[in-house]
């Protein structure tokens, strides 16, 4: 079924085993909980594990500065050789082999010096050009580096030219403004790179694959296009092994580089192939939110690359290689593309997480995977049907317990259902499917229609059921008077507006609609998006400086933003409600106090939060051995991710 897939590959002096590959991508794990992170993918299957990222220099720009055995690893220091050997044998003890990004901050990434001396980085701030004597030593350190690779054990080193670092500044057209050698003609603004490749070659005497990141254009007016960065390929030609095709300047278009699910999965698929037609001797790899590997066998056999890089989908996923060997597609946990625990994790200086499977950055721990059979087989009920109660089903079950769903509603999935019908959301009903699939394999039973509202309900559940154990996840709902932490004060006139689950689940709505935004998050402006397209004329409040503002972490703020205002949502700021009337709206200045109406009949929606849906728990409470809440119905409004590993951390010993 995946003969290209599984088929082996050649890259310089090295063979992989199959063409999937795991491309550098930052966790802020030191090197122990890397290496078990890393070791995982390699034993599900991949052929092609590549580590993020060694630091050719010292000057280490906005990145953390911290321990030798911290990320960023410091490349130039002679005693991360013995941490590379850890990671490096822990990846081919399972037929993978082991790549390793190389390295340098410039001047977008805040470091002293750059190609040329022009503002960027998230600090904004200016550096100083390398001189002549600066550049030999940039070439000297890369070729130390790559000597300290070679001695680790690595395989193949992967030049960071792309997502704005140094050998980027140098061969983009729109950030090199030198009129030395290494500026002006593409041939000088390549020089660096191929006095660096020529080094390393020479060093590590043809033992390493030797290839580079490449950006797919840089998106700067009078930057590389394309062609341009094709150009760049080319006039490397005969130096390099491979090229992985990337892009996205950081921070100006990092939404690009590690995309949301509102870009279509293999969304560079179209830049891999233009670099693979021109030079079709070098072995390409393509990336962009390739998740499926239905999608990555027909990129092989249409001959768009040679390598297909799937890290978010291994991250979901490490055993997907091996699945798909074997046909198991159906067991396939899939990447949802949300970005909120891996890059959304990172951004907030936290070790990357993932939100589909909890085990992420925890491989290392014992008796989690797989979890042991229980001593003792328990008969689990779980009430309610939401993430956080599938989760719990799926953890117990697969500890051998009988385990028994009751949902309230028709189908599985809880407030998903809902989250899915904004627009360039469907996605979220992957993870639905994967959990339909897991309890039907693990013998799970669902019974549909089951509220469990009163005390008489839960009583017969429980003579019906005879539990030994009771999982509650019951959800949240949401509140409908406006009461927010801002104030802690219901607004005036709530009973004539509607609630975000209201609207999704198909309440009417006016020509004039006006969204009270308090979450942050991307519920107000996708709702606005979509009402606007239907017609609507919308307003968007927010007491905050601008809406949306959680969704920065998981880069999902600039597709959000674009969609609405392209459909011609009004944001209002540092803004709220006071009072809703029939003919009327008034608001008020959070700062100044200023207050402001809109007139007409205008169907306002609040999105000011979410209560628990507790009430079930004292029904149950004290009329079963063993009871636990877990989800919203503990702690309201939160990330699907921190539900699910919630859910698998409170039942995992059961």
């Amino acid at each position: 079924m995946f003969e290209k897939l599984f088929q082996p590959l050649r890259v310089g002096p090295v063979q992989l085993k199959n063409r999937l590959q795991l491309l550098p991508h930052n966790t802020l794990y030191d090197v122990r909980t890397l290496t078990g992170y890393l070791e995982r993918r390699a034993k599900g299957g991949v052929g092609l594990v590549e580590v993020s990222m060694a630091t050719a220099i010292r000057d280490l720009g906005e990145f953390p500065e911290g321990p030798l055995d911290a990320w960023p690893y410091k490349g130039y220091d002679e005693r991360i050789v013995p941490y590379y050997s850890q990671l490096s044998e822990a990846v081919h003890r399972h037929g993978a082999k082991a790549f390793i990004e190389l390295s340098a901050a410039g001047g977008n990434r805040s470091a002293a010096r750059s190609a040329s001396s022009i503002p960027g980085g998230i600090k904004r701030v200016t550096p100083r050009a390398y001189d002549a004597e600066g550049i030999r030593s940039l070439v000297d350190d890369h070729v130390r580096a790559a000597r300290h690779i070679a001695s680790g054990g690595f395989d193949g080193i992967d030049l960071h030219a792309t997502h704005g670092m140094l050998l980027e500044e140098f061969y983009s057209s729109a950030t090199n403004r030198r009129e030395d050698g290494y500026g002006g003609s593409l041939d000088n603004r390549v020089r660096l790179i191929s006095e660096i490749i020529s080094g390393i070659r020479d060093e590590t005497g043809g033992r390493l694959a030797v290839g580079m990141r490449i950006d797919a254009g840089d998106g700067f007016p009078g930057g590389n296009t394309l062609a341009d960065e094709v150009g760049v390929a080319i006039a490397l030609r005969g130096k390099l092994d491979f090229l992985n095709v990337d892009t996205g300047f950081e921070h100006q278009r990092m939404h690009l580089a590690i995309a949301p699910m509102y870009e279509a999965p293999g969304y560079l698929l179209e830049s891999a192939g233009t670099f693979k037609r021109a030079l079709p001797e070098m072995v390409i790899g393509a990336a962009g939110r390739i998740v499926d590997p239905v999608m990555a066998e027909s990129i092989l056999e249409d001959g768009i690359a040679d390598l297909v890089g799937m890290t978010r989908a291994l991250i979901a996923d490490p055993d997907l290689p091996n699945k798909a060997r074997e046909g198991r597609l159906d067991q396939i946990r899939f990447c949802l593309g949300d970005n909120q625990k891996c890059i959304g994790s990172m951004l907030r200086n936290m070790p990357m997480r993932c939100t589909v499977n909890p085990l992420v950055g925890r491989e290392s721990e014992a008796n989690l995977e797989p979890l042991p059979p229980a001593e003792v087989r328990k008969k689990v009920l779980v009430i309610g049907a939401g993430v956080a109660g599938l989760e719990a089903a799926r953890t117990t079950a697969s500890r051998g317990h009988e385990v028994v769903v009751y949902e309230g509603s028709s189908v599985l999935g809880g407030q998903v259902n809902l989250a899915r019908r904004l627009p360039g959301r469907d996605d979220f009903g992957i993870v639905l499917r994967w959990y339909e699939s897991q309890l039907r394999q693990l013998g799970v039973r669902v019974e549909y229609r089951r509220e469990i509202a009163s005390t008489d309900a839960a009583d017969f559940v429980l003579a019906e059921e005879r539990p030994d154990f009771v999982v509650i996840a019951t959800g949240s709902r949401p509140i409908t008077d406006g009461m927010q932490q801002f104030d802690y004060s219901a607004i005036k006139g709530h009973e004539l507006a509607l609630t975000v689950d209201q609207v999704l689940s198909g309440a009417e709505v006016g020509k004039d609609v006006l969204i009270l935004d308090e979450s942050g998050f991307v519920e107000g402006l996708s709702l606005s998006e979509m009402l606007a397209k239907r017609g609507s004329k919308v307003e968007l409040v927010t007491r905050d400086p601008a809406p949306g503002l959680e969704t920065r972490w998981s880069l999902q703020l600039p597709y959000l933003y674009e969609r609405s205002l392209r459909a011609g949502v009004v944001f209002t700021p540092n803004t709220f409600v006071s009072e809703i009337r029939q003919d009327s709206v008034s608001l008020f200045n959070v700062y100044t106090g200023d207050a402001s109406s809109r007139r007409g009949q205008i169907t306002v929606i609040l999105n000011t939060g979410r209560i628990p849906n507790d009430g079930p728990y004292s029904l149950f409470r004290g009329k079963v051995g063993s009871l636990v809440t877990v989800g919203d119905c503990n702690l309201a409004r939160r990330e699907m991710g921190e539900v699910i590993a919630e859910a698998f951390e409170l039942t995992r010993t059961i």
